[in-house]
């Protein structure tokens, strides 16, 4: 009976991890499908405009962001200008002031690497940012920020989609030369 008891209990064992690996592995396929998404977006032969737009909201769903916006350095003056963006007006603005108020761009562009910033300080929605450098031929031309109404940590799974993203050569070119 003891025999049977402790089968009994590797079974349920084996079967709670068999679960939770299938849960796992479904989980690990709709982030691989969201990825693909986001990878068609930058390979299609979509207009500027709307592979923009796309790709911005893949960047959203897939890193569970609020808000995403790429900023590009006015080689006249070496401000920021906001080039594109997704998300609320509202979620947008307060991403791209939040990341320009920390210094986060600025700290993206000057250290030539990902910015993470937690805990966003004296701001009532964006809590949580990132950025990441857009570079043309070893020069830094703007960032890609992502801002998120709750605290988290982002991923590195987060911060390499958004290197992904930034790094598309052949359109941070043509940005740069709109």
């Amino acid at each position: 009976a003891l025999y049977r008891i402790r089968l009994g209990e590797e079974r349920d064992a084996l079967f709670a991890r068999e679960q939770a690996a299938r849960r796992e592995a479904e989980a690990t396929a709709e982030r691989l499908g969201r990825l693909q998404r986001i990878t068609e977006t930058i390979l299609s032969d979509l207009p500027l405009e709307s592979m923009l737009r796309e790709l911005l909201e893949g960047i959203r769903e897939l890193a569970s962001v609020d808000a995403a916006a790429i900023l590009l350095v006015d080689g006249a003056d070496a401000a920021l200008d906001l080039r594109a963006a997704a998300g609320t007006d509202a979620q947008v603005d307060a991403t791209v002031e939040l990341a320009q108020r920390e210094a986060v761009t600025g700290r993206v562009i000057d250290e030539h690497r990902q910015v993470d910033l937690r805990a966003a300080r004296d701001c009532e929605t964006i809590q949580s940012l990132i950025g990441v450098p857009m570079v043309v031929e070893g020069r830094i031309v703007g960032a890609l920020v992502a801002g998120a109404l709750a605290r988290r940590d982002f991923s590195p799974d987060d911060i390499s989609l958004l290197g992904l993203a930034a790094g598309r050569r052949d359109d941070v070119d043509l940005l740069v030369a709109i």
